[in-house]
């Protein structure tokens, strides 16, 4: 499955749900997520096309994903033989070796230009969780909870006060999940910030509070927090607005 944030892609399909499909129906289905207020679920809304089809029954595509120019790639397993329950795992027809990807883009739509995260240094890749694009995110994230903590989390704290600062001249509309990333930042080097930490379960944005509440059970699990600490939380969340956080 894949979920498009990608600038190369229009704007009316953001956030929209693929998933590849390798029987009956060979290709990758496209979907509208639809979250409902005080529902405790998702449904889905298929779209007028599917992104791809093929009428090759060799064509298994098994995994995708948003390159760093935006685009989409599609990974097809191009064999006959995927499964184990029709077919034996040593069946000598099973092709290992070979394969394709495809690549997806749009005909008028430029690419994206792809961050250097290789070489990047803390404060750019701070900036880069601001990209639309959600596996840059993911990349620069790893790359700043896998990093010198000493040199990071001071880094992340003078960021913090700049995206505060920031929102307070002007709503910045990244705000909320901006600071949901510094508390998963902290978390990553085993860091436990209980101001921040109640500072996120008190955002606007239900996302970011729900992410909160899931770093309460991490805490819990490695004792860095109370339970009766935690209660005083939980009792909020219960009974918060959203399904979402009530659901976490």
């Amino acid at each position: 499955c894949e979920l498009i944030a990608s600038r190369h892609f229009p704007d009316d399909r953001q956030d929209t749900f693929l998933v590849n499909q390798s029987i009956g129906f060979h290709g990758t289905r496209w979907d509208r997520v639809i979250t409902e207020p005080n529902v405790s679920g998702l449904r889905a809304e298929r779209l007028p096309e599917d992104i791809l089809a093929s009428s090759d029954v060799n064509f298994r595509p098994v995994g995708m994903e948003i390159g760093p120019d935006g685009t989409l790639y599609i990974v097809d397993w191009c064999n006959p033989i995927i499964g184990h329950m029709q077919y034996s795992v040593r069946d000598p027809r099973r092709d290992a070796t070979h394969g394709r990807i495809w690549r997806i883009r749009h005909a008028q739509r430029p690419l994206v230009d792809a961050p250097v995260v290789a070489d990047a240094a803390i404060p750019q890749l701070l900036e880069m969780l601001r990209l639309p694009e959600r596996n840059t995110r993911q990349i620069a994230r790893r790359r700043l909870q896998s990093g010198d903590p000493a040199a990071v989390l001071p880094a992340v704290d003078r960021w913090l006060g700049e995206i505060a600062a920031r929102h307070a001249m002007a709503a910045d509309p990244l705000h909320d999940r901006l600071t949901l990333e510094a508390l998963w930042i902290h978390e990553a080097h085993g860091v436990h910030r209980a101001d921040l930490l109640d500072r996120v379960l008190g955002l606007l944005e239900p996302r970011a509070r729900a992410g909160g509440v899931r770093m309460i059970r991490m805490r819990l699990q490695d004792g860095s927090i109370d339970a009766d600490e935690a209660a005083v939380r939980l009792e909020r969340a219960i009974a918060d607005p959203d399904m979402r956080v009530r659901l976490e």
